[in-house]
């Protein structure tokens, strides 16, 4: 926040100021979460622990991943241009956030269905296993 041009500082209250450095702030800490996380998915990648499930291609939360790392980039840049004091109103920036914005939308929603259809499967599975457990013990408890 130091490279502020003196103009620009007189632009931007004292408030707004904190609150982008809370912000900011913030965006730093989800940054090391999310690289954590994928050092943690890098070593089980290399160690050979990930399992066959990526064998095939990316799952639907590695692509999730990617995204909110792609979003959180562009928004990182977005912050830094507009602390310096550049003009950001027609940057090709702003679509690509909108774009990416757009993107996780769609991926929520499709992990909404498949939550949903996870669900229904399991729910499914339950009531067959307790009704064929109970015809089993009712048969068995008939032969006795």
């Amino acid at each position: 926040m130091t490279e502020l041009t003196t103009a620009t500082r007189a632009d931007i209250s004292d408030a707004e100021l904190t609150e982008l450095t809370h912000k900011v702030e913030f965006m730093l800490t989800q940054l090391n979460n999310v690289e954590s996380f994928l050092q943690k998915l890098h070593k089980m990648v290399d160690d050979g622990t990930m399992g066959d499930s990526s064998k095939h291609g990316m799952s639907l939360l590695d692509v999730k991943y990617q995204m909110l790392i792609m979003y959180c980039s562009k928004l990182c840049m977005y912050i830094a241009m507009r602390a310096n004091g550049q003009n950001v109103a027609n940057h090709e920036l702003l679509d690509q956030l909108a774009i990416c914005c757009w993107m996780l939308d769609r991926l929520r929603t499709i992990q909404k269905q498949c939550q949903y259809s996870i669900d229904k499967l399991l729910d499914h599975a339950k009531r067959s296993s307790s009704s064929s457990s109970s015809s089993h013990n009712h048969h068995h408890n008939q032969m006795q």
